[in-house]
């Protein structure tokens, strides 16, 4: 029933959505890299795995920033 909370919200959806996917994504791919690798390329890995984690923590920030909450 709240006019201004709907505006916001609806003003806020455009940019939260594709973030939030691109969150996903990226949480997908970061997990898919926890898998233990036959062909020994962990250090390659690891590298992957930490500009990936970097990168989820943006989309956090940026999600949690876009609906003004951290909850």
């Amino acid at each position: 029933d709240n006019q201004f909370l709907q505006r916001s919200i609806a003003l806020r959806n455009p940019y939260v959505d594709p973030l939030s996917y691109l969150q996903v994504h990226f949480i997908k791919k970061w997990r898919k890299l926890q898998e233990p690798s036959p062909c020994g390329d962990d250090a390659q890995k690891q590298s992957e795995r930490d500009r990936l984690l970097e990168t989820i923590m943006m989309s956090i920030n940026g999600v949690a920033a876009g609906l003004q909450s951290t909850g």
